[in-house]
């Protein structure tokens, strides 16, 4: 087993940037905006209906950030019980 330390994967100037936007902001400029399949509803397979997620393993589950909108109504919160 060979130990490689991991290396920034942005410039310090990049991560710095990022920082200072605000999380709605970053979106619509650094992504896909308004066609963003990580920010917006989800409307392909996924864990949690309407929120782009998967199973990495049976106790890992990696999602998107939750948007304001998806609590909106309780849906998403009842799914998180389950």
């Amino acid at each position: 087993l060979v130990f490689v330390p991991a290396a920034p994967t942005y410039s310090f100037l990049r991560t710095a940037v990022l920082s200072l936007t605000p999380g709605d902001l970053k979106c619509r400029l650094y992504c896909n905006g308004s066609a963003c399949k990580f920010c917006n509803l989800f409307d392909g397979p996924s864990v949690v209906p309407g929120l782009y997620s998967t199973w990495i393993t049976d106790d890992i589950l990696a999602m998107a950030r939750p948007q304001p909108f998806h609590f909106e109504n309780d849906i998403i919160i009842c799914q998180f019980k389950e």
